[in-house]
């Protein structure tokens, strides 16, 4: 089984709501996700699913992909913003998903990484990893036994 991980792109500071899950993203942002597009849209998703957190941030780095028709199935999810890794982990533990793919927020996504791979990893802004890891189900997946097969990030000022 394989999982992706997507950080959002760099943001504004502050949403002109004063909520952190109104963020947007900045300029950079925008340069970061044009780059990771090219990068993504080479891959094969087959039956990939798709989860968003629900913040406007992450929300707006997958529309700007354009790759959400090319996934099994997309969700949308508050459940997903500023998750924790074991709040990420109990969130995919489901029996029917194949390949997963997440756009979230840090720390969770880098903490969830390192889990699965058993060592340091660190996902900045708009910073993606392909992780394979063993097991038969994501509700019954072998954590500490991944392997990064493939990562990005872009290099944009």
């Amino acid at each position: 089984m394989k999982i992706h991980l997507l950080r959002h792109a760099k943001t504004e500071v502050l949403s002109p709501t004063g909520n952190d899950v109104d963020r947007e993203l900045n300029a950079k942002g925008l340069r970061q996700v044009a780059e990771m597009k090219l990068f993504l849209s080479k891959k094969d998703w087959g039956i990939t699913t798709l989860f968003c957190s629900a913040a406007a941030r992450t929300q707006q780095t997958l529309k700007l992909l354009a790759l959400a028709s090319t996934f099994h199935k997309v969700t949308i999810t508050e459940r997903l913003y500023l998750a924790e890794s074991n709040e990420i982990e109990n969130y995919i533990a489901s029996p029917e998903c194949q390949d997963i793919f997440i756009i979230g927020h840090n720390n969770g996504l880098s903490d969830f990484a390192q889990e699965l791979i058993n060592e340091p990893y660190l996902l900045k802004t708009c910073s993606y990893v392909e992780i394979e890891v063993e097991g038969e189900n994501w509700s019954e997946f072998i954590s500490r036994s991944g392997k990064i097969i493939s990562h990005y990030h872009p290099k944009v000022d």
